[in-house]
């Protein structure tokens, strides 16, 4: 897998970037290619954990069967939001490699000035943002199908508490209060993958959240000296016109004149 940390393009940016001073710069962006990096090794790490939670429901015994409808709509719907996701990542590298060589030329032709300028980061920021809702919708979807999960088993533990004391008072027995809060061991066994999937999601999530905020600081930084350059060349300019005022020659003031009398 070819990764944005060891591309050749954003390496000579970096490099032109530290020669020039602009460290803070080449850490954001060498930041911000890093969560890149990060996201795609994470997507196939989540992908396979919810192939796993798929083959198990296929081979689901009777006591998990209950479970089974929340949790197969729920890995679809994360299923599918990740792949569209997955599918952004090749264009989202593409042009961050693109960005970085087309940055470097400009700064080799015209000065790290070149820099300032070349903080666009519309097209870039829009992908990660589809990302970012891509994740927050297999989240949401994961999370709402643990809940579901919780509230069935709990349910199914509290009716068949309620059937074994009915059992009990019909033989006269004394009705023995029994907890219901603890899961059982089918729930524990379903609701397991499905938390560590959650997990997993939730630090795609944050990953995402740090790429863009790396967009951030990057962009911001580029206004800050893109304000800085700006009034450093408006006081240059008026240092240099005062500069040729104070070295331009005193000029006599004109001398007004009587009109002369007309002579005969």
């Amino acid at each position: 897998m070819d990764t944005l940390q060891n591309n050749e393009k954003i390496a000579q940016l970096l490099a032109q970037l530290t020669q020039n001073g602009q460290k803070e710069q080449a850490a954001n962006i060498r930041q911000l290619c890093g969560y890149v990096d990060s996201l795609e090794k994470q997507y196939a790490a989540v992908l396979t954990e919810l192939q796993g939670i798929k083959e198990q429901l296929s081979e689901a015994t009777v006591q998990r069967r209950p479970f089974r409808v929340q949790i197969s709509d729920a890995v679809q719907t994360a299923e599918t939001a990740l792949k569209q996701a997955r599918d952004q990542l090749p264009a989202l590298k593409e042009d961050l490699a693109f960005w970085a060589e087309t940055t470097a030329n400009d700064i080799r032709r015209m000065g790290i000035s070149a820099l300032d300028s070349a903080m666009s980061f519309l097209g870039i920021r829009q992908i990660l943002e589809n990302i970012q809702n891509a994740l927050e919708s297999a989240v949401q979807s994961i999370q709402s199908a643990i809940s579901q999960v919780e509230t069935v088993g709990k349910e199914l533990r509290e009716a068949g508490s309620h059937l074994t004391n009915a059992g009990r008072a019909t033989m006269g027995k004394e009705i023995q209060p029994k907890a219901v809060s603890q899961e059982g061991r089918v729930q524990t066994g379903v609701l397991a993958p499905m938390r560590g999937t959650n997990a997993m999601l939730t630090g795609m999530s944050r990953t995402a959240d740090a790429a863009v905020a790396s967009i951030d600081r990057l962009e911001r930084t580029a206004e800050q000296n893109r304000g800085k350059r700006e009034r450093t060349s408006v006081r240059q300019k008026l240092e240099q016109k005062k500069e040729i005022v104070s070295q331009a020659p005193p000029t006599s003031p004109q001398l007004g004149k009587r009109k002369s009398e007309v002579v005969l």
